[in-house]
């Protein structure tokens, strides 16, 4: 079944309301609208619980799945054998957000996250969904519709990057955040387009009027909404005579995450600019 548009919607983290808000702003329809989540749900928004159980229950939706779910699954896993074996969890919960949605969260909602995809191929309009980038060195994504839960640790290095990807060095390999230096390059400067265009969230830059940033075949639709930016949707018509230029709706959000300004600064200060 072929439905009327695809939602593509920016990282949420736990902003239910101007969620909310933004779908009522596209007009969404639950019948006719595929959404397609780029990634990070949760975390450092004042919802990231409900916000999981609200998209759990839309009908039609896609998560691509972000870094922060996928610290949530891995905080589960570790928990569950801590509980069996008293060891320690390893994974680190600055904020006590891994530990309350876990104490919050029921079998249902792991079992969304758990079905996140890594890349979400929209063929009719020549686009790919990931959540952070494309390694410019990757040959093929992965197979359509394969949820990382099912990914073997050689998948899951060979495709990992999707969801953390930001600067590579000289040869286009992929650079960790505490590792990245003013004279790397983002991923997107070195993308040729090999898959389409890729949108993607993960990184919040805007231009100076608050919009998303463009390159040549990506566009970046984190508009920073949990620090008090905009949610952003690109809403495309899956009708023939609009393929591939989506209608932009944004809504305010709020500055949700003052706790976490000090480490987003301290981040910055070895960010290139970006192009």
């Amino acid at each position: 079944m072929t439905l009327r548009r695809t939602i593509v919607i920016s990282d949420v983290h736990g902003c239910l309301d101007e969620l909310q808000a933004l779908l009522k702003a596209c007009s969404y329809s639950p019948d006719d609208d595929l959404l397609v989540f780029v990634g990070d749900l949760l975390d450092k928004g004042p919802k990231p619980h409900e916000t999981v159980r609200y998209v759990r229950q839309l009908r039609h939706v896609v998560l691509v799945l972000g870094n922060h779910e996928d610290k949530h699954i891995r905080y589960r896993g570790h928990e569950r054998r801590r509980e069996k074996s008293g060891k320690s969890n390893p994974c680190l919960d600055r904020h006590g957000e891994l530990a309350a949605f876990y104490a919050a969260a029921d079998d249902e909602d792991y079992a969304f996250l758990n079905q996140a995809v890594v890349a979400y191929t929209m063929t009719e309009h020549n686009h790919v969904v990931v959540h952070a980038g494309i390694p410019p060195r990757l040959k093929a994504l992965p197979p359509e519709g394969r949820p990382w839960s099912s990914f073997t640790k050689s998948d899951k290095k060979k495709w990992g990057g999707l969801k953390w990807a930001r600067c590579v060095d000289a040869r286009g390999n992929l650079i960790g955040v505490y590792d990245t230096q003013l004279h790397h390059r983002f991923w997107c400067e070195d993308y040729d387009g090999r898959f389409g265009t890729v949108i993607y969230g993960h990184l919040h830059r805007v231009t100076e009027d608050g919009s998303f940033i463009e390159t040549e075949h990506a566009r970046g639709i984190d508009t920073g909404c949990v620090y008090g930016g905009r949610l952003t949707g690109l809403v495309f018509s899956n009708h023939e005579s609009c393929i591939g230029q989506p209608i932009v709706v944004q809504v305010d959000g709020s500055p949700y995450a003052d706790d976490h300004a000090e480490y987003l600064a301290e981040a910055r200060k070895t960010t290139p600019p970006f192009p």
